[in-house]
């Protein structure tokens, strides 16, 4: 008797497993037409998650025309514009870092007229810039952050 009862089990637990696992296949294989049926439409991957069009457009064009901004590749730059609008730190060590000022790179061994780097960390750029008639104003700037050198305050987001 025992051994009737337990060969009815395992033929009834077989039986169940091989159901469940058709069930199965049959779900995936359904799920697959069906993704394929509702998904006629592609899905397009953008060119570019790190610059806006205009950027990504800039950018090209530049490399296909091979120019480079002679004021940019022949030592300081001057900042005429009287905001400074800090877009970006990357942040490798005290000697290896770039900072994006008004969109223009920036990096440890250059110069400007309009600002020098006195500390920098990952998170903020210490910045000496000089105020006509009061000589030179430390700033502290995050990024996205703007400075305004004619009222003095520091504003979140770019200033235009």
């Amino acid at each position: 008797m025992k051994a009737i009862f337990i060969v009815s089990l395992m033929l009834i637990s077989s039986f169940a497993w091989t159901q469940s696992s058709v069930a199965q296949t049959g779900e995936a294989e359904n799920a697959g037409n069906t993704a394929l049926d509702a998904g006629t439409s592609q899905v397009t991957v953008p060119d570019t998650i790190m610059f806006t069009i205009d950027e990504l457009n800039e950018i090209k064009d530049r490399i296909s025309t091979g120019a480079i901004d002679t004021e940019q590749s022949n030592g300081p730059q001057s900042f005429d514009q009287p905001t400074l609008y800090l877009q970006s730190i990357l942040y490798y060590g005290p000697d290896e870092w770039t900072i994006w000022v008004n969109g223009v790179p920036v990096g440890p061994k250059e110069e400007f007229q309009t600002f020098q780097v006195t500390d920098i960390t990952p998170r903020y750029v210490q910045l000496l810039v000089p105020l006509s008639a009061q000589g030179m104003r430390p700033v502290r700037l995050e990024p996205n952050q703007t400075f305004i050198t004619e009222s003095g305050i520091i504003i979140e987001g770019k200033f235009n």
